[in-house]
């Protein structure tokens, strides 16, 4: 509801700039996506979460309204790398018992 209000006021005030619609929308679409990130367990504690959320937040509002697509692009950037390091780390178990036996034997 105030995304709404947010919207519908930034619409009123700013000659009709749709950048409040914008941002309500991706707000609530990456607040969609982290639910799902927290609920696959790939984010295993509530401070991460929060912490995700401010990120989203400011990233989406912090460059104005010249340059927002930069905020943005940081943004898939930085939940792109997080991913990939994910998935690398599901997919090289071994990774790890491999450091393990190489310092038991030095």
């Amino acid at each position: 509801m105030i995304l709404f209000i947010y919207a519908i006021v930034l619409y009123a005030q700013d000659n009709s700039s749709k950048m409040g619609i914008i941002i309500a929308v991706s707000v609530v679409a990456m607040d969609i996506f982290n639910s799902l990130l927290y609920v696959s367990n790939m984010i295993q504690n509530a401070a991460s979460i929060i912490v995700l959320f401010v990120v989203n937040r400011v990233a989406m509002v912090i460059l104005g309204e010249r340059y927002w697509v930069y905020g943005y692009m940081l943004l898939y950037m930085m939940y792109g790398i997080a991913i990939l390091y994910y998935v690398a780390k599901k997919s090289f178990p071994l990774r790890d018992d491999f450091t393990v036996r190489s310092r038991n034997t030095a």
